[in-house]
């Protein structure tokens, strides 16, 4: 075997290897930061387009209705996860991405975060590449009112657990009419936010 083609061999398995989808895969599928030398129309197609899977995906979890359950004593409170697993509109939003591994990490380090309130890190990194604006995720982001404690035998759901889905399902409802409405304006920020990131980086 030649010099040159050993040296392919491994570089070639490399590649193969870069391609299968791992965690890295996952994480990169839909941010724009990881890729290299894009035209502000390439970013924006692609901020466009992930835009609308999260349009999707928030309508999606409204239908579902496992918003977060907060039996706590204090006023209502952001959760990004409950105790029981049901995740808020946006670490949903960040779940589907593929990043558990940041929900993971807000949910051990900082449970009651929000989002408007990121600065820097990993999180501001999705956001900037989620299509929304941090401000349009803080719309999102609603607190977790906080319900009286289940019963211990299981019955059906209680009156103020039935207007709490019902109060979140409107605030999602408004909150995508906004998001509609707002988004040609939505994406030349969140394209001049990702170039000014990508720049400075």
């Amino acid at each position: 075997m030649s010099l040159r083609k050993a040296l392919l061999v491994p570089v070639t398995a490399l590649l193969l290897l870069a391609g299968c989808g791992g965690p890295d895969a996952a994480r990169d599928r839909h941010d724009p930061m990881a890729a290299t030398a894009q035209s502000p129309v390439d970013v924006r197609a692609q901020l466009a387009a992930h835009r609308d899977e999260q349009m999707a995906r928030l309508e999606a979890y409204s239908r579902a209705g496992q918003f977060p359950h907060d039996y706590t004593t204090a006023p209502s409170l952001h959760m990004f996860r409950d105790a029981d697993g049901r995740l808020c509109a946006v670490a949903n939003l960040v779940h589907q991405d593929g990043r558990d591994d940041l929900v993971e990490t807000t949910v051990r380090t900082r449970n009651d975060l929000v989002v408007a309130d990121v600065h820097d890190g990993p999180m501001l990194d999705w956001m900037l590449g989620s299509g929304l604006t941090q401000e349009e995720l803080a719309r999102i982001q609603a607190p977790a009112p906080v319900l009286a404690a289940p019963p211990v035998r299981p019955a059906p759901p209680r009156v103020d657990e039935v207007a709490m889905i019902a109060a979140i399902r409107a605030h999602i409802a408004q909150v995508e009419a906004e998001l509609r409405a707002n988004r040609e304006k939505s994406l030349d920020v969140a394209v001049d936010r990702w170039t000014t990131a990508h720049h400075a980086a």
